[in-house]
């Protein structure tokens, strides 16, 4: 059997997407009935146990060695940065007999370990103006680093393969793209109802679960708000997610502020960053799912509202289409009347029974759609794999 290592470092306020795709791709492989590769998981002594109790039960090897800022990681650091290879982390991961090294940001080379890179988008190419010129330089080294080093290089769409055969044609001929899946279960009614009663939301509600980050483009579901309350009709939405983003500090504020200018503050509740499990909870007990994003990768909402059976009326982007849930709805990310309209025939046609039945139907053919995710990847380490 194969073993390949996976090194996971970032902790719960940070990147929730990443965290969100390797449970799914761990829990995906641990489906499998006959798998033919062995997931062995490698964290720092300092990595969120929170964090890491998300993940199925995986071989779990932690090592001061990827603590940033310790004095192993220091050294490792420093030798890699003098050899152009990184050999503290090739002994870490000899010692626990692994073959491949999968959706690793690496420093320089790990010898006859093979290296299969993970590059989830390229959204500094489609909005530069949301990236400072360092971001974009440290993004742009990272793909020449991976083209030249790793034997395999996954993207998580169709839509990125394609950026990348524009961006570097020789480096596209060693990708392979994986879109993953979403592992959600329906939770039990009684369950939702609890956890609205404990955040105070009010159904019918729609649910927003993006980060606050600006190219997330909750503005236009404000003004969507305000557009529907000048119709007289009676929408709400609750939006979950980290109100933190580096990159524009005071974007949460400004926007609360927005719904306070557009008499929807009532009509927009934000929950914050809440439990996973309440997380599902409030997408389950929703009318539909809203992704108005100006950019994705390969959108964790639209998965797990696809897991759920849910209706998503999402921005009318490439990679969306190409996610493709069923009843979905788009609307061009900037029209506020489309938004409106389509919130608006959601809210007309929902019919809570009708719901439920789609649900159970998602949840009965997840399972198939899970394997499927997983073997792509195993075909991509076999392949790989000497």
């Amino acid at each position: 059997m194969i073993r390949v290592g996976f090194v996971l470092t970032f902790d719960a306020t940070g990147w929730l997407g990443g965290v969100s795709y390797f449970r799914n791709l761990l829990s995906a492989l641990a489906s499998l009935p006959k798998p033919r590769i062995a997931p062995v998981v490698f964290a720092g002594q300092r990595t969120d146990s929170g964090v890491l109790a998300q993940f199925p039960s995986v071989q779990l090897v932690r090592s001061s060695l990827l603590d940033s800022g310790s004095v192993p990681w220091l050294l490792r650091r420093a030798v890699a940065k003098v050899l152009g290879r990184d050999v503290g982390l090739e002994l870490l991961l000899k010692r626990h007999q692994v073959h491949a090294l999968s959706h690793q940001g690496f420093l320089g080379g790990l010898g006859h370990i093979p290296i299969l890179g993970w590059i989830p988008d390229f959204q500094e190419c489609h909005l530069p103006e949301f990236f400072s010129p360092e971001e974009i330089a440290a993004r742009t080294r990272k793909r020449c680093l991976f083209c030249r080093a790793c034997s395999v290089v996954i993207l998580s769409s169709r839509d990125a393969t394609e950026d990348l055969e524009r961006l570097d044609g020789s480096c596209a001929k060693h990708a392979k793209t994986l879109q993953f899946v979403a592992d959600v279960a329906m939770p039990a009614q009684l369950d939702v109802m609890d956890v609205l009663r404990r955040l105070g939301v009010e159904p019918p509600y729609f649910h927003l679960p993006n980060q606050f980050w600006r190219h997330k483009n909750h503005g236009v579901v404000v003004e969507a708000l305000r557009v529907l309350k000048a119709r007289g009709v009676m929408a709400r939405v609750v939006a979950s997610g980290n109100t933190a983003d580096h990159r524009q500090p005071g974007y949460f504020q400004a926007l609360m502020r927005q719904a306070e200018e557009a008499g929807v503050k009532d009509r927009f509740l934000s929950v914050g960053t809440v439990p996973y499990a309440d997380l599902v909870a409030l997408m389950a007990g929703s009318v539909a799912v809203i992704n108005p994003s100006r950019f994705e990768g390969w959108s964790t909402t639209v998965e797990e509202a696809k897991s759920l059976g849910k209706t998503v009326v999402l921005s009318d982007l490439r990679v969306h289409r190409e996610q493709a849930p069923p009843r979905g709805q788009y609307f061009a990310p900037d029209d506020v009347d489309g938004l409106a309209t389509a919130m608006e025939n959601t809210l007309r046609e929902y019919d809570p029974l009708v719901d439920r039945t789609r649900m159970r139907e998602a949840q009965e053919a997840l399972p198939n759609r899970r394997q499927t995710f997983a073997r792509t990847f195993e075909d991509i380490v076999v392949e790989a794999v000497p």
